[in-house]
């Protein structure tokens, strides 16, 4: 596997190298796909028609994958400082939305790294452009001091202190005031009061900066941002415990599906028997999938109880 991306990365060919991207492109393009299903998404300064590539910092390309992302934050605020001499107007949309940006280099920008094991002697641009592995090394971190998120337009802002970066739901929310709303699908309900924000900043002149001192006087608390906070929290905490369930119910089919084979095998020769057991099985199918369900139920209604017990 080594010697194949290695051989990849010393190609010289041109046009090689623009159908190896060509495939990587078609991959990322889904049309009809939801937000949280298939639909590819990127960062994109309109101002300097620039997009970044979320894949390209070990993120993944839908949208709460990278919103979600820790890293995402480190990334966001080093871009914002390399972009600052410029109006920044950011928008977060799906890759056909931007298909015609230019792709930022988070390699020239000196935020990402080659592997050097598997790339050593070779372009670490030729890997990156060709969509490879690329790390976002220790060295890129967000400052130890709190950090503001400014809309110069509307002259509101969030801030961003130690508490937030360590949390992935704040992380989405500054991002969801990015969000191309127009390109969210109906899933952008399944959080409550999600519409209220998506999209808020989208297009909006943004800086970042790093003294409370520098804020204008006139600058406000983004509205609602708190709220939206413990949305996505709980947004989260129903994604987790839904794969729980799911992860269950593929475990009692696939020891269904087993018993049923082995009594197949030992009692083909007594088809009346055998159809007693299967009954017998099928019985105890559904209830251990009821169960699953009931205890599906059980931990989302305790998880909110738990929630609203907090002060």
């Amino acid at each position: 596997m080594r010697n194949f991306f290695c051989s990849l990365l010393t190609l010289k060919n041109k046009k090689t190298l623009g159908i190896i991207e060509q495939i990587r492109q078609s991959k990322s393009h889904s049309p009809h796909s939801t937000i949280l299903m298939g639909q590819y998404w990127t960062i994109a300064n309109l101002s300097r028609g620039e997009t970044l590539d979320p894949s390209r910092y070990g993120a993944g390309l839908k949208l709460f994958e990278f919103l979600l992302e820790r890293d995402t934050l480190k990334v966001f605020y080093h871009i914002l400082q390399h972009w600052k001499d410029d109006v920044c107007k950011i928008l977060i949309a799906d890759t056909d939305t931007l298909h015609d940006f230019k792709l930022t280099s988070l390699i020239e920008l000196g935020l990402t790294t080659p592997l050097k094991d598997l790339f050593a002697g070779n372009d670490p641009l030729c890997a990156e452009k060709i969509g490879l592995v690329t790390l976002l090394p220790e060295k890129v971190k967000l400052p130890e001091a709190d950090f503001w998120i400014v809309n110069t337009e509307e002259k509101t802002y969030v801030r961003v202190d130690t508490e937030f970066r360590d949390n992935p739901a704040r992380i989405a929310t500054l991002l969801w005031l990015f969000v191309d709303a127009e390109s969210v699908s109906g899933e952008i309900h399944d959080i409550v009061d999600g519409p209220e924000l998506c999209g808020l900043w989208s297009r909006k002149a943004i800086v970042v900066i790093t003294e409370h001192s520098m804020l204008p006087c006139t600058c406000t608390h983004v509205g609602g941002f708190e709220k939206i906070v413990e949305n996505f929290k709980s947004y989260q905490l129903g994604g987790k415990l839904l794969r729980a369930k799911n992860d269950k119910k593929e475990e009692i089919q696939r020891a269904h599906e087993k018993r049923i084979s082995m009594y197949k095998e030992q009692l083909q020769h007594m088809p009346d028997i055998l159809a007693h057991v299967i009954a017998d099985l099928q019985a105890k199918h559904s209830v251990e999938c009821e169960n699953a369900e009931l205890e599906y139920v059980r931990n989302m209604l305790t998880s909110e109880k738990r929630k609203r017990k907090k002060p």
